[in-house]
């Protein structure tokens, strides 16, 4: 019955398509519409405001300081990492495989 079912609505909602009637042209509007994005994208800076400035500023200079001090945050996360937290962490990394959740029940 399911089997059925699914054939008669897969039938029902399907598109069909005339292949013979298909054109292979390039849309000359949507290629048009490529350099017009390009335009805006390159232009849109000039046009911000200083609120948006600030905000893509903050965005600049927050990735800056995290990948200079990347050494830094990352000794100090391991410097201070407890026997718990990692106990809890890799129980939770490889939650799926069953070998490994059989070790700690």
């Amino acid at each position: 019955m399911f089997l059925i079912l699914t054939l008669v609505s897969t039938n029902l909602h399907s598109q069909s398509v005339d292949f013979k009637n298909y054109s292979y042209k390039i849309d000359k509007d949507y290629v048009k519409s490529y350099w017009t994005a390009t335009k805006k994208i390159a232009t849109g800076p000039i046009h911000w405001k200083q609120k948006e400035w600030i905000i893509a500023g903050s965005v600049v200079v927050a990735g800056a300081a995290l990948y200079i001090y990347d050494d830094d945050i990352r000794k100090t996360f391991r410097k201070n990492k407890k026997a718990t937290w990692t106990l809890h962490q890799n129980m939770f990394l490889n939650l799926g495989e069953v070998v490994y959740i059989q070790q700690y029940y």
